[in-house]
């Protein structure tokens, strides 16, 4: 059962790279049986969350991600503007794909 897994990527946000982890009972909240039950606006507002706290640990801090959930797609956005401005996301686990489709 996927829904009882973390979910896990990395996240490169203007040239900072980490790995977010998010136990699914954080993510989805207990006992919401899956990304299906839960709202999306939801799952974003928490990814948010986790990623800004993520990047604001360490030597190398990032502030102002944020996750938007539109149109059945998650949004990531930096708070960096301009033309060093950049965010990806890799190294995607199975549980991440099946749950929140993040390829």
């Amino acid at each position: 059962d996927v829904t009882n897994e973390s979910i896990s990527f990395d996240l490169e946000i203007d040239g900072s790279t980490k790995t977010i982890t998010i136990a699914n009972a954080d993510l989805l909240g207990a006992g919401n049986g899956g990304a299906g039950s839960y709202p999306g606006s939801d799952i974003a507002d928490n990814l948010t969350a986790v990623i800004n706290n993520t990047f604001a640990q360490g030597d190398d801090k990032r502030y102002g991600t944020k996750v938007t959930f539109d149109e059945g797609k998650f949004i990531f956005s930096t708070g960096s503007t301009g033309d060093d401005s950049s965010i990806s996301v890799s190294n995607v686990s199975a549980n991440t794909l099946a749950l929140l489709g993040l390829d």
